[in-house]
């Protein structure tokens, strides 16, 4: 059913340059990133209590929340320095005193972090962040659990909601326009087309490749609501910071390089198949020019038998007729030539 669903469906493939499928805050360190909220007091994953502003903290939905439905309430928070990826985290100090304190307490562990994307980072860099992040309105679904549950997610606390590292969401400004979309994904074509592409024996199934599969305007086509999606396009500002730009220039940079590489390849190949011919046409111009090698004539006795020294062998030869003796070793220098 896998293979009929997706050439009953192959129309709806296409990237969609509106809405982008994007994926987690990364912060690498959750002990110190991640609390639980216990009333007004928050427990760190050290077990001890800390007090923060509540500028840099947001509701987080784990996968298990996602995948399970769990979206109107949450267990946990997390501490969001950021806004934007390379924005200047030392204004914390001045806004947030509390929390640039904490900050600097647990710094050791922060500094440990060992990917690269943190060296030459602002101190407490984060990424996976930029305006996407902190609209209202999401539409989650969890990449790690073995089903394609979407989930319509508003905010909570009067704050917007982040997600963990196996989560995946759309965007919106407006509560008006999740709907619309999540009206769109949920259908049955929809549902089909990314069922069919997903390989469910894999340990994170549902992956923003796949999603990024689905081409939103294609599926208004199909469901005849074109002209809504449309309407819904022309309200969109897309701002020059926001990372929607940078999700399509990842797109378009990794077609070209695949295309660059696609082109070094061919060339790559005919150059060895030129190559090729041009050795074997040197080699065979060397075995024509090369000199022939001169063998010695050697000398036979007729009178008694004698031992012949070749450069492989030696060999006993009794007496015979001169001219044999001559004819024989004509054949011998002839065939060691060849």
């Amino acid at each position: 059913m896998t293979f009929i669903h997706y050439e009953k469906w192959r129309c709806l493939r296409g990237q969609d340059p509106r809405y982008i499928w994007r994926s987690r805050i990364k912060h690498d360190c959750s002990r110190v990133m991640e609390f639980k909220r216990l009333g007004v007091a928050i427990k760190i994953g050290f077990g001890e209590f800390v007090q923060c502003e509540e500028n840099y903290i947001y509701p987080l939905l784990k996968s298990s929340d996602v995948g399970n439905g769990r979206v109107t309430s949450y267990r946990k928070v997390v501490l969001i320095t950021q806004k934007a990826v390379g924005e200047d985290t030392l204004q914390i100090k001045d806004l947030a005193p509390m929390t640039w304190e904490y900050l600097i307490e647990y710094k050791e562990y922060l500094d440990k972090r060992k990917s690269a994307i943190y060296r030459n980072r602002p101190v407490f860099s984060i990424f996976g962040i930029g305006d996407y992040s902190f609209k209202q309105w999401k539409i989650a679904v969890s990449g790690f659990y073995k089903k394609l549950k979407f989930n319509l997610v508003g905010p909570l606390g009067g704050k917007t909601v982040g997600f963990d590292d196996t989560v995946n969401f759309l965007s919106f400004d407006t509560e008006e326009e999740a709907k619309f979309v999540y009206r769109l994904i949920t259908s049955d074509p929809a549902l089909e087309f990314l069922e069919s592409m997903i390989l469910w024996d894999e340990k994170c199934p549902i992956t923003t490749e796949i999603l990024r599969r689905l081409s939103l305007k294609e599926l208004t086509r199909e469901l005849g609501e074109l002209v809504q999606y449309q309407d819904w396009d022309k309200t969109q500002t897309v701002r020059s910071t926001d990372q929607m730009e940078l999700g399509i220039s990842e797109q378009k940079s990794k077609y070209k390089a695949n295309a660059t590489v696609n082109k070094a390849f061919h060339l790559a190949e005919n150059s060895l198949r030129i190559s090729a011919v041009y050795l074997r046409v040197l080699y065979v111009g060397l075995r024509r020019t090369q000199p022939q090698r001169q063998t010695q004539p050697q000398r036979v006795c007729l009178t008694r038998p004698t031992r012949l020294i070749n450069t492989n062998k030696e060999e006993m030869v009794h007496e015979r007729h001169e001219k044999e003796k001559c004819s024989f070793f004509r054949v011998f220098s002839w065939t060691r030539k060849i």
